[in-house]
């Protein structure tokens, strides 16, 4: 699974970064915001960061464009 969140505050940005890294969470930080892409098993992890950092989630499953 995966979704785009808005960014966290500026003052927040590494804090948000640490927590995904320490919980094993993949994403990118792409202009349209953070690309989030879960594991099977780190769905409650994904919310508790979600909810501690008050993040917005923009799109759910969004398709990726990469240029080859």
């Amino acid at each position: 699974m995966s979704f785009v969140v808005a960014p966290p505050p500026h003052q927040q940005r590494m804090y948000f970064m640490d927590a995904m890294e320490e919980e094993g969470i993949d994403y990118s930080r792409e202009p349209d915001g953070y690309y989030v892409y879960l594991r099977d098993g780190q769905s409650e992890a994904w919310e508790r960061i979600r909810q501690r950092f008050q993040l917005d989630v923009v799109d759910e499953d969004p398709a990726m464009t990469v240029d080859i």
